[in-house]
């Protein structure tokens, strides 16, 4: 007769190794929507117009006064603003949660914007944002809403 106990002692140690570092590894639901709003981020920086539209769902609103609301909508507002080549806008996110539905969640974070005030004079403005976010069929993220404050009015930049 031969020794099962160490097959099975290896295969346990084998299989507990596999869990846990599936664990250790495994991405936390929170950080699919913190990585949903850096790789925003980044295909704004770079695309501009287009990186900033490629996130934002049909039906999305961008909380302004007055609200601006759906595709078309955000797009037209924006034309003008990314026009601006001295417009930059920078975030990171410091906070996501994904609701108990798992089809939604927010971002909250820091900007800073960058652009040409009235004056011509290139001036900045730092605040904090909140984006909704609402998960498509396919995985992905979609802004269903996004809005965000300045600190203080805007400031000409040294």
């Amino acid at each position: 007769m031969f020794n099962l106990g160490g097959y099975v002692h290896k295969t346990f140690v084998l299989a507990l190794t596999f869990l846990l570092l599936g664990v250790a590894f495994a991405q936390h639901p929170e950080e699919a929507l913190l990585s949903a709003d850096r790789n925003f981020a980044k295909a704004t920086a770079e695309k501009r117009l287009e990186g900033w539209m490629a996130y934002f769902g049909e039906d999305a609103v961008v909380l302004r006064k007055p609200p601006v609301v759906g595709g078309r909508s955000i797009r037209d507002f924006y034309q003008q603003v990314f026009a601006d080549p001295d417009f930059k806008l920078e975030w990171e996110p410091t906070r996501g949660e994904i609701f108990p539905s798992g089809d939604s969640g927010y971002t909250v974070g820091r900007f800073l914007a960058t652009y040409k005030n009235d004056k011509g004079a290139i001036a900045t403005q730092r605040g904090t944002y909140i984006t909704i976010w609402r998960k498509q069929a396919d995985g992905t993220w979609k802004i269903a809403a996004d809005g965000g404050t300045p600190d203080e009015p805007p400031k000409p930049a040294n």
